[in-house]
């Protein structure tokens, strides 16, 4: 299937650590789409800020917000829109996995790899 526009600008922008920029391209999408199609936006979009929070070293809000957009894309896996949603999943569970034990005082446990891209 053939990705559509303006969820291939929003993947542009998140394979170049646009976090905000993605959210903003997939945010209209979102808001004129019905149907369980719109969870698909919603659960880049989350992801796409829960990046952004852990960008701005803010752990524990990447990874809330990472696991519910996971939860969200996990109805469309493995394929949807042209997008291997079952691959971008395994590498952000990846990813966040060092997050999820971050007690809030010791030093934030930053994944040593660079953040997942979506591919098309």
């Amino acid at each position: 299937m053939e990705t559509p526009p303006d969820l291939l600008a929003g993947i542009q922008h998140f394979n170049r650590g646009e976090w905000y920029d993605a959210h903003e391209a997939w945010e209209e999408p979102w808001t004129r789409m019905g149907g369980s199609g719109r969870n698909f936006y919603k659960g880049l979009i989350q992801i796409a800020v829960g990046l952004y929070h852990w960008e701005n070293h803010n752990p524990s809000g990447a990874y809330k917000l990472t696991q519910r957009g996971i939860a969200l894309l996990t109805a469309f896996s493995p394929d949807h829109l042209g997008v291997p949603v079952s691959v971008l999943i395994e590498e952000l569970v990846r990813f966040c996995d060092p997050l999820q034990d971050w007690d809030g005082v010791s030093v934030i446990p930053f994944p040593e790899t660079p953040p997942p891209k979506i591919l098309t």
